[in-house]
């Protein structure tokens, strides 16, 4: 009971976001992250399971693009991604889904170019309404998803670095 009661009293919404700077253009760093074939070279989630099942549908670019996985490994899971709106060269925001879970969590890549590159900025963040153990979860999910994040924007800088 107080554990529920305290939940009352927990945020009701969570936001993650980590940047890097990358060296990169801005069009090559938008590329990687907008066609959802090429995450598989900077993902933090492909190393984890080689074996997992993707599935893209729709046209590049537009809304609607998705891409759906499936996993055994529970690092990994099943769920989807689908773009809702993208700026090229600047932005691109879509929705995830994870199966098991009644979620829907927004997440947006930006782009803005610097001297040395490009800084990339990922941020997911989702409202968790009043299920006193979803407002519990959303106290760690900076945790959770804040270390995928990072390792993902240092594999894209260094998919980046290794074309040079």
């Amino acid at each position: 009971v107080v554990m529920v009661l305290i939940s009352l009293f927990l945020k009701d919404h969570y936001k993650v976001t980590r940047s890097l700077e990358i060296h990169s253009t801005p069009n090559q760093a938008f590329n990687m992250v907008s066609d959802f074939s090429q995450w598989k070279k900077w993902s933090p989630w492909y190393p984890k399971d080689t074996n997992t099942v993707y599935t893209i549908t729709g046209n590049l670019m537009e809304k609607g693009y998705q891409m759906k996985w499936s996993s055994e490994n529970e690092n990994v899971g099943k769920g989807s991604l689908t773009l809702l709106n993208a700026i090229p060269n600047q932005q691109l925001n879509y929705s995830l889904e994870f199966e098991g879970f009644d979620m829907t969590s927004h997440s947006r890549f930006e782009f803005k170019p610097t001297s040395q590159g490009v800084l990339v900025t990922w941020s997911d963040s989702g409202q968790l309404g009043w299920n006193p153990i979803s407002r519990w979860f959303g106290l760690f999910m900076d945790k959770m998803m804040g270390p995928d994040f990072e390792e993902g924007l240092r594999n894209m800088d260094s998919v980046h670095k290794k074309s040079e």
